[in-house]
């Protein structure tokens, strides 16, 4: 059997020591939250709610989205706009890049994310997040639609 050193446990051992990041040790997750009461019954494909942004500096480490019944169809992607990473490099916008296909048509959904492209994504500068459209809804009327990204920014 054999033990592997993580990259910021050997940064520890090392001789001198090196510095590891606080927001990945000791870190303190902080959540964007958003809440929004559908006000007609059908939203287009394409149509977006926006959230709080992302600050600069945060790394992702989940989300959630909850939404009401929005009739027999509706389908929900939350992702971001496009950003750049902290080493300044280009991130192209992603709209399903924090949770693809909520499926809120005919019952409540509550989706987490999982294995999305978003998980552990840092942003170097403020992010845009939004919930957008992927189905039309035919009875979203009065239905509410929730989501909230957990970050650490330390």
């Amino acid at each position: 059997m054999a033990n592997f050193n993580g990259s910021n446990y050997a940064k520890t051992i090392a001789v001198p020591s090196q510095k590891v990041s606080p927001g990945e040790v000791n870190g303190r997750i902080k959540w964007l939250y958003e809440s929004y009461t559908c006000t007609q019954d059908v939203y287009a494909i394409g149509d977006k709610i926006l959230g709080p942004k992302l600050p600069e500096g945060a790394k992702v480490v989940d989300a959630l989205v909850h939404s009401d019944s929005l009739g027999t169809v509706g389908i929900l992607d939350l992702g971001w706009e496009a950003s750049v990473d902290l080493d300044g490099n280009t991130l192209a916008a992603d709209p399903n890049g924090l949770i693809s296909g909520a499926d809120a048509g005919g019952a409540a959904v509550h989706k987490a994310m999982s294995t999305e492209a978003g998980f552990m994504q840092s942003f170097g500068q403020a992010t845009q997040v939004e919930a957008i459209f992927t189905e039309a809804s035919d009875g979203a009327d009065t239905d509410t639609i929730q989501f909230a990204v957990a970050y650490v920014i330390d």
